[in-house]
């Protein structure tokens, strides 16, 4: 095959992977979601964008354009496609690992790469620039081997394990997860095992020369059709979110609807039947008083008194269905302001820190909200009361299907085994809440022992409902 063959092929190789990564990181930009794949998605789009750009490179050399500077072109080329390996990995740890992991993840990547650049130019500088050019067994091992199979080997597992999660949501969904981790694996081996041919095991058995001889098409071909591919597995990821924003949109509608109705019941309770029934107990007062007759003025009494006690029973109905509740918006506020009123003159170190972010939460109401507020009020009373604790860290994070409240503190520590005693009445409110909740409670404490500091850990899952609209 010719030359100019293998520049349409890489033209269009690369051309696929930078399209699939323009559109990754655009509707990573543009959705908003608990899903933990959407923030995720940023990190394909990367490498998309630098794989292709490297296929682009290579497709110059093909092309014999700026033929005096080959080498050059090719060691950038080579640089790009670790960025895109890496940036795969990445997209792998960001699923897999938890947000306080996920910095070592990225600093060990840091690493690995500024490791693969300084050997790369030492080989360079030690035997020349044509070397690895000629002999590409380190490019093999550390580009292919050590990143690009691993990537998308890590990347398929925890796309089956997100996919898995959202299984109860919908099985399509489910697919969709399974569809865009197998066409990365497929990328993974056509890009990872069949690289070119060298004198060492297994490249020189499973190569991309082998490929073609024994398929009779261009790997290349092949790695076209996986770049389409991955565009569309990401694309039907992402859309299977539209349904949270709609969701989320129906859910602040329907919960606006159900405050205009109270705030109307409200004003029609006070504004006519309270007045009317005022305006009849002063009538009636005014029969009283031209009355002599005291049978009829104990009737009226009775009928004062009567009227009295309903308006003061409707003047409670008013006052509980007035209750304040917290909005999405107010919580961060309401919290942080419960923090500082509640650890007033206390030196308690508290470190807040709240995922619940407005454009995140679907269906997450008031009523809920409110729960979490008086559970982490309950908390920190606790904590001024009994932990004598230098330090405490509060957590509120959503998950797909469950709201996750933590709150571990650094002081004596109890028996969990007998939590709930008179001793600990907060504990048995905050049991109350999760229970009316559906959630879940689990309290973890340990008291100073020669080996280590005590602490005490409370956490609750508190379940959403995860509707289609």
């Amino acid at each position: 095959m010719t030359d100019d063959f293998y520049v349409v092929l890489y033209l269009l190789y690369g051309f696929t992977f930078i399209i699939m990564g323009i559109y990754a990181i655009r509707e990573h930009k543009r959705s908003y979601s608990v899903f933990p794949l959407v923030n995720a998605i940023i990190y394909l789009g990367v490498f998309g964008i630098a794989h292709g750009l490297s296929e682009w490179l290579t497709m110059l050399r093909y092309a014999n354009i700026f033929d005096v500077y080959r080498i050059e072109i090719f060691f950038i080329s080579r640089i790009l496609k670790a960025l895109s390996f890496l940036a795969l990995i990445q997209f792998g740890f960001s699923l897999l690992l938890k947000p306080f992991w996920r910095k070592f993840g990225s600093v060990f990547l840091v690493v690995y790469f500024i490791m693969f650049v300084t050997v790369f130019y030492i080989i360079v500088f030690i035997n020349g620039i044509e070397y690895l050019y000629d002999n590409p067994v380190f490019l093999i091992v550390t580009l292919r081997y050590f990143m690009a199979f691993p990537g998308a080997v890590l990347s398929m597992s925890v796309l089956i394990y997100q996919g898995l999660k959202v299984k109860n949501i919908d099985r399509l969904w489910m697919k969709y997860y399974f569809y865009l981790g197998f066409i990365i694996l497929i990328y993974g081996i056509l890009d990872g095992v069949f690289v070119r041919r060298a004198d060492f095991f297994p490249a020189n058995t499973i190569n991309s020369q082998w490929f073609i001889e024994t398929i009779n098409i261009p790997i290349q071909v092949f790695k076209i059709i996986t770049g389409l591919g991955l565009y569309l597995g990401i694309r039907l990821v992402i859309n299977s979110f539209t349904w949270e924003r709609k969701s989320r949109w129906v859910s602040l509608k329907t919960e606006e609807e159900l405050l205009r109705q109270k705030q109307h019941l409200n004003q029609l309770l006070h504004d006519d039947l309270i007045q009317s029934l005022f305006i009849s107990g002063i009538k009636i007062e005014g029969l009283k008083e031209e009355c002599e007759d005291h049978v009829t003025i104990e009737a009226f009494d009775y009928i004062i008194d009567s009227m009295n006690f309903n308006i003061e029973k409707i003047r409670r109905y008013i006052k509980s269905n007035q209750q304040e509740t917290i909005a999405v918006k107010d919580f961060n506020k309401e919290i942080n302001k419960l923090i500082e009123d509640t650890l007033h003159s206390k030196y308690i170190s508290v470190d807040y820190r709240n995922r619940l972010d407005e454009q995140d939460i679907h269906v997450i109401n008031r009523e809920i909200l409110t729960h979490i507020y008086y559970i982490l009020k309950e908390l920190l009373l606790n904590i001024v009361k009994h932990a004598q604790a230098e330090r405490a860290k509060i957590l509120v994070y959503q998950e797909i299907q469950f709201i996750k409240i933590s709150v571990e503190d650094n002081g004596v520590g109890f028996d969990t085994k007998k939590e709930y005693s008179e001793k600990h009445v907060g504990l048995k409110s905050i049991k109350q809440r999760v229970e009316e909740l559906n959630g879940s409670l689990k309290i973890i404490s340990s008291k100073n022992k020669w080996y280590k500091a005590s602490k005490t850990q409370v956490t609750v899952l508190i379940p959403i409902e995860v509707n289609h609209v």
